[in-house]
């Protein structure tokens, strides 16, 4: 049992988790008290619920953007783990490369966890060359391209490991005149 919730909000949100409705699971979290909000398994679940309907800015209105920054914030501030695949992975850059507007690809600013730009699916040679023309003119701070399958772990804002599943995927670093691996760049850091 959860301290801080209702028995009832408890019951609630156990029924939601069954059947998976993660929207009316974001709509239960963001009708509890602040207090009852901040729990790290409302967090963790809140981060659960996102990651699953894959945020991208035109999903959710600005206000429960807000709301929701303002709660990966306080998650990851306390120490805990924040995760995502695609759209969940690079959101918590100052800046990402997205194509979610539906017009290519875009700079768009993230929750801003961690410091410099980042975008998903960088094996798609459109995407890569895109971030890197985006970062040599300016639009875009230094970062890393992602590519499919793979994970990078951050750890106070600085990369650390870089895992892939699939051959011959990986991460890298760029900057205005460099793209090298991401593991290359760690040992250097």
């Amino acid at each position: 049992m959860i301290k801080e919730l209702s028995e009832e909000n408890q019951k609630k949100i156990e029924k939601l988790v069954i059947s998976k409705n993660f929207s009316e699971i974001e709509k239960l979290i963001f009708s509890l008290k602040k207090k009852e909000q901040e729990n790290p398994f409302i967090l963790n679940l809140l981060g659960v619920c996102k990651i699953s309907k894959r945020v991208s800015n035109q999903e959710i209105a600005k206000e429960e953007a807000k709301k929701s920054q303002e709660l990966f914030k306080k998650a990851y501030e306390k120490g805990l783990i924040l995760s995502g695949v695609s759209a969940g992975a690079v959101c918590w850059f100052e800046w990402i490369l997205s194509d979610s507007m539906g017009g290519g690809f875009e700079p768009l600013k993230g929750i801003n966890l961690v410091e410099g730009s980042c975008t998903p699916h960088s094996d798609n040679i459109e995407r890569i060359n895109e971030f890197g023309f985006n970062i040599k003119n300016n639009k875009l701070p230094k970062g890393v391209a992602i590519d499919d399958g793979v994970a990078v772990v951050f750890i106070d804002g600085k990369p650390t490991e870089v895992y892939s599943s699939i051959n011959n995927h990986n991460a890298y670093f760029l900057d205005k005149n460099t793209k090298i691996n991401l593991k290359e760049y760690i040992k250097n850091i």
